[in-house]
């Protein structure tokens, strides 16, 4: 029910304790099957609608269709998004986010980088980024600095 040169919130405060199958706009505010099979056998009963046999549409039937509907809708909306692409393609990867040995001590929300590779490994086995190897001294050497080659998966 589009609500024609009217106010929308006046209309929910005026419905504000109505039951949600009671008010006038029922069942678009809804994504249940349930509630849509209920009232299109409701209007199909009103107005003398039979299935095939002369007997009433059944309800538990028409759920399965309007469930299959709704879902169609759904899907079709969310291959239709630009941004769901990106959304299932950053799902579907792991993004482990690493820092470097002296930060995770001293200040982990100011490091950490998507790729392993950004850190390099010191001799003593310290894992460090750009920031925290040049602090001592070391910048010409960062270039050469072995690289982390990968992060060991998380435990669960």
């Amino acid at each position: 029910m589009q609500i024609m040169n009217g106010d929308h919130a006046a209309f929910e405060i005026e419905h504000a304790n109505t039951k949600p199958e009671d008010r006038p706009d029922w069942p678009l505010p809804s994504f249940e099957a349930r509630d849509w099979a209920a009232a299109f056998c409701k209007v199909a009963n009103e107005i003398g609608l039979k299935d095939a046999d002369g007997q009433a549409i059944d309800e538990g039937w028409m759920i399965g269709w309007f469930a299959n509907s709704l879902m169609r809708g759904f899907d079709e909306h969310y291959a239709r998004n630009p941004l769901s692409k990106i959304i299932a393609d950053l799902l579907k990867s792991k993004r482990i986010m690493v820092v470097c040995s002296n930060c995770s001590v001293y200040s982990p929300e100011q490091c950490g980088y998507f790729s392993a590779d950004e850190l390099r490994k010191t001799e003593s086995g310290e894992w460090l980024c750009y920031e925290c190897y040049t602090d001592v001294g070391a910048e010409p050497e960062w270039e050469a600095a072995p690289k982390v080659a990968s992060v060991p998966e998380p435990s669960s």
